[in-house]
């Protein structure tokens, strides 16, 4: 009997999956299982990695996952397991509001705080509150204004209002032409006020009238007594006068009125006037006229008014001032608010 021969049948195949998605598994006859790397994508496990891949048969987690929410009132983090967490946290915040101060974390959200102050304790700012910007405190000229056109009025930002007088007005007054008789009875009588060497704040002067028979003084007017503006521009004429006198006059021409309507200037023998400050007293200019008055007039007496006519002693050239009456002053046609006539 000849003898059979055994075939061997195959045995089931090996389990070569290692469960590892970073690997490529395989089987050789010869050798066995095989598991050979890759770089396929994968999944590390952990929620605060952002791109994982396969290296050298592991799963790697590259590069953090950024949690920051620019949320100054939370605290961020990161857990594996879920990821991003944002912890509600106290402290201070701006809510972006420039016109707030203050501001607290409350809840995870920025509380905005109580309003800015914005008052810089300037009186002529505009104190205001921009909320980009925060506060705004604007000088404003207009409330400096203090009623004195021989002032420059201004605001400043830090020292306040500015009200300065320096070269606005630096000049002085004189006495430039008087009428004080007439014929019949004195209802014209008036001074006339001129300017020395620019403008004049004439709120800083008076007008002394003195009895010449005894030095007393019978009469003061205030040189900005009523007047709109207290500066008399350089070359400009006041007029002091009576009522009579004033209804004469161009409408532009600073105007005061004498007390009463008649005899308002002593008519001489002799009298006279003056300007001096209202603080101090120092003279500023004086006529003697019809004699002399030491202290009063200016050198020389000036010429006579005569009541026989129509006149007025004035000074040539007008406004002119050599600090002589005897030689500045000449009888004149009356001109009250206009430029003396010396022709």
């Amino acid at each position: 009997m000849r003898g059979r021969r055994l075939r061997r049948r195959p045995g089931p195949a090996l389990p070569c999956d290692d469960g590892n998605p970073c690997t490529d598994d395989s089987c050789a006859p010869a050798s066995g299982c095989a598991y050979a790397p890759n770089s396929l994508p994968c999944d590390d496990q952990n929620a605060c990695t952002i791109t994982d891949c396969c290296v050298d048969g592991g799963c790697v987690g590259v590069g953090s996952l950024d949690c920051d929410d620019d949320n100054p009132c939370t605290k961020d983090s990161c857990e594996p397991a879920s990821g991003c967490a944002w912890d509600a946290q106290a402290g201070p915040c701006s809510d972006g509001d420039l016109c707030t101060v203050g501001d607290a974390c409350a809840g995870g959200v920025c509380v905005a705080g109580p309003a800015a102050d914005c008052d810089d304790g300037i009186g002529c700012t505009v104190d205001s509150c921009i909320p980009a910007s925060g506060c705004q405190n604007v000088p404003l000229d207009a409330y400096c204004v203090d009623q004195n056109d021989c002032t420059q009025d201004s605001c400043d930002p830090v020292l306040g209002c500015q009200n300065l007088a320096e070269g606005i007005c630096p000049g002085t007054p004189v006495i430039n032409e008087i009428d004080y008789d007439q014929p019949s009875t004195d209802t014209m009588e008036f001074v006339e006020i001129t300017t020395k060497s620019g403008a004049v704040d004439l709120s800083k002067y008076k007008l002394e009238l003195i009895n010449g028979a005894n030095g007393e003084l019978y009469g003061t007017v205030a040189l900005d007594a009523g007047l709109a503006s207290n500066k008399l521009d350089a070359g400009g004429h006041l007029v002091i006068g009576s009522q009579a006198v004033l209804a004469t006059l161009s409408p532009d021409v600073p105007a005061i009125p004498f007390a009463a309507s008649t005899n308002n200037i002593q008519n001489g023998g002799p009298d006279g006037m003056r300007i001096v400050t209202k603080i101090g007293g120092a003279a500023a200019d004086g006529v003697a006229y019809e004699g002399t008055m030491p202290g009063i007039g200016e050198g020389g007496p000036g010429p006579y008014d005569s009541s026989s006519s129509e006149a007025s002693i004035g000074r040539c050239p007008d406004g002119h001032d050599s600090d002589d009456n005897a030689l500045d002053f000449d009888v004149l046609t009356p001109t009250p608010g206009a430029p003396n006539d010396c022709g």
